[in-house]
């Protein structure tokens, strides 16, 4: 069985207004999601969550390698 790819999405607490970033919240997985979609729900945990938290999105992109004599 092979690993997907994926998009997460990140939430972390701003302790101050003014902070980049914040404390880690919660991560959100999306499973074989199209690029916008995925885009379209960071923008909505973006307005879900407000300003006073940092809300950023990775894609996962998972290979797979042979490696000689392995096939």
């Amino acid at each position: 069985m092979s690993i997907p790819d994926n998009y997460e999405i990140n939430v972390a607490k701003k302790r101050n207004p003014d902070d980049e970033y914040g404390i880690h919240f919660c991560k959100i997985q999306l499973n074989e999601v199209f690029p916008v979609a995925a885009e379209e729900k960071l923008d909505f945990f973006r307005k879900l969550f407000g300003a006073d938290y940092h809300v950023s999105m990775t894609h996962w992109e998972c290979r797979g390698k042979h490696k000689d004599g392995w096939e």
